[in-house]
C-alpha cells in the first residue's frame, strides 16, 4: 500500500474487518480543509483508523459522522479529482456495509446483503445489474424438445451458461455473487476458510492480461498481489501471494495486543515454492 500506514484490508481483535476496493473514475472525495487537520483522515489511511478505533459496524457508522476524509495525492493527468477507493466494513456479527463518496464529498452507506463487493462502478448498479442473470441456476439443465430435435447440454453445471467470465469488475461481481450463494455452508471455520479460498481461485488475475501486446508491463502490475479470507469470530487473517500458494495465517488470539509493538513483516519472508523432495 505505498507506505507501512497505510493498510488495504484487515481484522481487528474485535472482529471488525475492513478494505479498500479501487473506485476509479467514480469516487470522488471533498477538498482537504486545513482548520479540520485533526478531524481529517486520509482515503488511504481510513481501514486502519477503523480497525483501530472501532469493534462494530454501528460503531463506524457513528464514528465516520465526525470526520472529513480526503486525499493526500493530487490528481492523475485528465482527471478533476484524485482516484481513490471504496470500503467494505463489516463486523463479528454478521452485518457488512459498504462506503462510497462521490461528487466531491458526498457520502453513502449501503447494507451488504448480497455478500459480494468488487470495484468501480458504484454499489447499488452492481446489485441491479445482477438481475440480467436471473435465468442462472445451479446444476444441470434438463433436455429441451424443439420439433424434432432435442437439445443436450454437453456436461455438469449447465445451468451456468451464460455465467460472465472475464476479469471487469461488473462481471467479478456477478460470478462472485452466484458462486457465494450455491456454496454448501461448511461444517467448521477450518472448512470454510478452505471453501472461501476455492471461490477465490476464480479470481485470480494473472500478470499480462490487463495489457495490450503494445504496453510495457510495469513493475507492480494491478494482476492479483494477494488473497484473503478473514474469520471473524475467532479473529484471524488468512492469505497467499502471487510468489507463493501456500495459505498464511495470522492468529490474533495469539497476540497480546497490551504488549506488542507495531510491526511491518513483508507477506512474503520466502517467495519461493516449497520443494516437497529430496535426493
Amino acid at each position: 500500500m505505498v507506505k507501512d500506514p497505510f493498510i488495504g484490508e484487515g481484522v481487528n481483535e474485535k472482529g471488525l474487518a475492513a478494505g479498500i476496493f479501487y473506485f476509479s473514475g467514480y469516487g470522488s472525495l471533498g477538498a482537504y480543509n486545513p482548520k479540520r487537520a485533526k478531524k481529517s483522515v486520509a482515503d488511504v489511511e481510513l481501514v486502519r483508523w477503523i480497525l483501530t478505533n472501532f469493534a462494530t459496524v454501528e460503531e463506524v457508522i457513528q464514528g465516520l459522522k465526525k470526520i472529513d476524509i480526503v486525499t493526500i495525492y493530487p490528481p492523475q493527468a485528465g482527471q478533476e479529482t484524485s482516484s481513490t477507493g471504496h470500503w467494505r466494513i463489516a463486523d463479528a456479527s454478521g452485518r457488512s456495509i459498504v462506503l462510497e463518496i462521490e461528487n466531491k464529498g458526498e457520502r453513502h452507506i449501503y447494507e451488504n446483503t448480497v455478500g459480494v463487493f468488487t470495484n468501480s462502478p458504484s454499489f447499488p448498479w452492481q446489485v441491479t445489474h445482477l438481475n440480467n442473470y436471473v435465468h442462472l441456476q445451479a446444476g444441470d439443465v434438463r433436455p429441451q424438445p424443439y420439433g424434432k430435435t432435442t437439445l443436450s447440454a454437453f456436461g455438469a453445471g449447465a445451468g451456468m451458461w451464460g455465467l460472465p467470465g472475464d476479469i471487469t469488475p461488473p462481471s467479478r461481481f456477478v460470478r462472485a455473487f452466484f458462486y457465494l450463494h450455491t456454496a454448501p455452508v461448511m461444517p467448521n471455520a477450518e472448512a470454510g476458510v478452505l471453501q472461501a479460498f476455492h471461490i477465490l481461485n476464480n479470481f485470480d488475475i494473472p500478470i499480462g492480461v490487463e495489457f495490450a501486446p503494445d504496453q510495457k508491463i510495469p513493475d507492480l502490475p494491478s494482476a492479483t498481489q494477494w488473497t484473503s479470507v478473514t474469520n471473524m469470530t475467532r479473529p484471524s487473517f488468512y492469505y497467499r501471494t502471487m510468489n507463493n500458494s501456500q495459505i498464511r495465517q495470522v492468529d490474533l488470539s495469539k497476540i497480546d495486543f497490551a504488549s506488542v509493538k507495531s510491526q511491518v513483516l513483508p507477506l512474503d519472508k520466502t517467495p519461493e515454492q516449497i520443494e516437497m523432495l529430496s535426493f
